[in-house]
């Protein structure tokens, strides 16, 4: 009952109805970030340009002909001061799964979707980051392959948290 599609202009209000669920995941504890109204509306413009993006490649996950879970890649820039990407490499940048469609391996073929097209297409090494507070994140990535490179050892939580309701 689920089928997997590369994103294009027909799936924009797709990704779009995906778009709160990272940040969403973000204001609760334990990673409490602040999200401010005008950084949602970015938000949502940013996923909806997904669809049109020449230089993104995205899936979808669709249950039933719902959306429930996208994962997608740019190209990774590779820089002479950039250590940690190597030459033939692609950046995670989305991955968001519905609370529902989640621990059914969903996920995992959306990943062997996406891993299978990089690879297609001459890349050989995918990298990506994630706040280790993001319990959900912290769990799905290390299980889809990847290895910690770095920690960052910095915490914060934004007094302007108090007001934020997550949802």
């Amino acid at each position: 009952g689920v089928e997997i599609r590369r994103a294009g202009p027909a799936e924009r209000d797709a990704l779009l109805s995906l778009a709160d669920l990272i940040w969403q995941q973000h204001v609760k504890g334990p990673t409490w970030a602040v999200k401010l109204p005008e950084q949602v509306v970015d938000t949502h413009q940013g996923w909806a340009e997904l669809a049109d993006d020449k230089t993104a490649a995205v899936w979808i996950a669709f249950e039933h002909g719902q959306p429930v879970a996208a994962q997608g890649y740019y190209w990774a820039e590779v820089a002479d001061d950039n250590l940690l990407t190597p030459e033939k490499c692609v950046h995670f940048t989305v991955a968001a799964t519905r609370e529902e469609a989640r621990g059914r391996g969903i996920g995992r073929a959306l990943a062997r979707e996406v891993f299978s097209h990089a690879i297609a297409n001459g890349q050989h090494y995918a990298n990506t980051d994630w706040r280790s507070t993001n319990l959900l994140a912290s769990r799905v990535w290390p299980h889809l392959g990847f290895h910690p490179a770095f920690n960052r050892l910095v915490r914060r939580i934004d007094p302007r948290i108090a007001w934020a309701k997550g949802q």
